[in-house]
């Protein structure tokens, strides 16, 4: 049987390090902004990072409710870092304020699940959410026009996603609970 490729990661890589290293990548986007190629890159770095996390910790067995917090909370700390510090200009404000209001309610959907006694992990909605996100921010960190006009269809599409991935929690919260 052949191994997947995350199994010859070195084994002082963990998983909450790409997490960690994700939310980091917000400090040189700031500083590479007005470098469409550099920013671009470290963009889809930061998404390799969100990628490889959750792969590489079910396949070492480190899954941990902190790993998960760790992922959301790097997932935040770049895609809303992003938009406030680098994109705000260059997307529309109503579109942004979905963005950051909708990943702020998502935020506190996690301890009121827990409180409930529901599982807490993220939904499928979620995690195809702050990949529209990414690909929205690369879009616009180009600074090629016509990539930039794809940014605003993508970003409602993470507003739609973030919509869905919300009304999920909120299922899982007002379900009865199990004994």
């Amino acid at each position: 049987m052949r191994r997947p490729i995350l199994a010859y990661a070195p084994t002082w890589i963990h998983p909450n390090h790409l997490s960690i290293l994700r939310a980091a990548c917000i400090l040189p986007l700031i500083w590479a902004k007005d470098r469409p190629a550099l920013a671009v890159s470290i963009a889809i770095f930061s998404a390799l990072c969100d990628m490889l996390d959750g792969p590489l910790s079910r396949i070492r067995g480190q899954v941990s409710q902190t790993g998960a917090v760790l992922d959301a909370t790097s997932d935040k700390i770049f895609v809303l870092g992003a938009l406030v510090f680098v994109v705000w200009e260059r997307v529309p404000f109503p579109i942004s304020a979905a963005i950051i209001a909708l990943d702020l309610v998502l935020t506190a959907m996690r301890p009121i699940k827990r409180w409930r006694g529901a599982r807490s992990d993220a939904n499928q909605w979620g995690a195809i959410k702050v990949w529209a996100q990414s690909f929205g921010l690369c879009f616009v960190l180009t600074g090629n026009p016509t990539l930039t006009f794809l940014a605003v269809p993508t970003f409602i599409l993470a507003i739609a996603l973030a919509v869905l991935s919300l009304v999920g929690h909120l299922r899982d919260i007002m379900a009865p609970r199990v004994p």
